[in-house]
């Protein structure tokens, strides 16, 4: 029971860089933007509440993607996603918003929100930079608490094992599935008639199951993480090129900069701004 107490104790005090987490807080915004952005200009519909909704959306993440009072502007872009999804989504059968690419874009925010997202690449860090300063104080690291961060890990694998148990079923092990895609957004009705058709649509099942699986546990093995994120990187790619998936391939390659580890990520930044 005490080793038990001792590993939640070093879950919730172990500190890291706050690099990949900021860098995370700055693109999501983005994303969000570019998926839903434009459904809330203000001249869109002028009923009083969705006006009222489309400012707070657009300040809350304008704030938080320059980082101006980070965790709290990200936390309100995480509920008003909740709002979409919950409340538009499945309260008013706005059909979009209830697909589980939207669902990670709405919802990632709210687990960003428990990281020190601000320390790094933000206006709050230019403006603790500028207090440091003025009190001659040296300036703060960019270090804070990691427990938050390795939420959004496991909520990544999460996305992987069971979008991989999923297609455990026949119609994926098959090819089936596949050849739907195939002929739905390529090829016609008429099924094609040249070899290998079939076999090819089964071996691009299996792989994709595969990786995904693997994916599934890799990115909890740091010294998995030189070949298994390049890979993923390339199944993302490959999805995004091939299928009508919007911004679920770059949310993931997104989530990757929170998956390397911290120490990794700030050295490499370090190196290419050219410091020791």
């Amino acid at each position: 029971m005490q080793a038990l107490i001792y590993r939640i104790e070093d879950f919730f005090s172990a500190q890291a860089s706050t690099r990949g987490v900021s860098l995370l807080r700055f693109l999501w915004p983005l994303m969000i933007w570019t998926r839903v952005g434009s459904e809330w200009i203000l001249f869109r519909n002028l009923e009083p509440w969705r006006f009222g909704v489309a400012l707070l959306f657009f300040a809350a993440t304008t704030a938080m993607c320059v980082g101006f009072w980070s965790r709290s502007s990200t936390l309100v872009t995480g509920l008003i996603g909740a709002f979409f999804f919950y409340g538009m989504g499945h309260g008013m059968d706005v059909e979009p918003y209830t697909h589980h690419h939207t669902y990670l874009l709405f919802m990632m925010p709210l687990l960003l929100a428990l990281t020190p997202c601000g320390a790094s690449l933000s206006v709050d860090r230019y403006l603790a930079l500028r207090q440091a300063k003025a009190t001659h104080q040296p300036p703060p690291l960019e270090q804070g608490s990691d427990w938050g961060r390795t939420l959004i890990v496991v909520q990544t694998a999460a996305i992987y094992a069971f979008a991989c148990w999923a297609k455990l079923e026949w119609g994926h092990l098959s090819g089936e599935r596949m050849e739907h895609y195939a002929m739905h957004l390529y090829l016609g009705s008429d099924y094609p008639a040249w070899a290998g058709f079939h076999a090819m649509m089964v071996f691009l099942s299996v792989c994709a199951i595969g990786i995904e699986g693997v994916l599934a546990v890799g990115l909890f093995v740091k010294s998995w993480h030189r070949w298994v994120l390049p890979l993923g990187l390339l199944l993302h790619g490959v999805i995004y090129l091939t299928l009508p998936v919007g911004t679920f391939s770059l949310s993931m390659a997104a989530l990757y900069l929170v998956v390397l580890d911290p120490k990794v990520l700030h050295g490499f930044i370090d190196r290419m701004l050219g410091h020791a």
